[in-house]
């Protein structure tokens, strides 16, 4: 997963620009997200931020669950029923989850085997 922590910057069209410098905005592939990146820019009302980056974001059923958790509060919930872009995903790999599961909390546990699936379909494709 890539993370960006930005404090200061400006978005024109498909660049990002951060002192001067500029960077493109525009990440191709299947992109997969724990509970942290989603929760944390829906919570200062930037959530959009990742659509306009990534397009589509892949998420577990572990994640979607945290998010919408009343704990999260009612700024990150409104703002994740609206995100029509976040797709969710079940995982098959349990065995996966539940050995993972001591390290990590579930959004991450469930967020690991589905990149490693979409990983493999995607090498998969490509000796197509």
């Amino acid at each position: 997963m890539i993370y960006v922590f930005v404090v200061a910057a400006i978005i024109e069209g498909n660049n990002l620009i951060v002192g001067g410098a500029t960077m493109s905005l525009v990440i191709s592939g299947n992109i997969v997200s724990n509970t942290s990146p989603i929760l944390n820019l829906a919570t200062v009302g930037n959530l959009n931020l990742l659509q306009e980056i990534y397009g589509t974001i892949l998420i577990p059923c572990a994640v979607r669950e945290e998010l919408l958790d009343e704990r999260a509060g009612q700024t990150v919930i409104t703002a994740v029923q609206s995100a029509t872009w976040l797709e969710v995903h079940s995982v098959q790999n349990q065995q996966l989850v539940a050995e993972l599961i001591p390290r990590v909390n579930i959004g991450e546990a469930e967020a690991i085997p589905l990149k490693q699936i979409l990983e493999s379909v995607a090498k998969c494709r490509y000796f197509e």
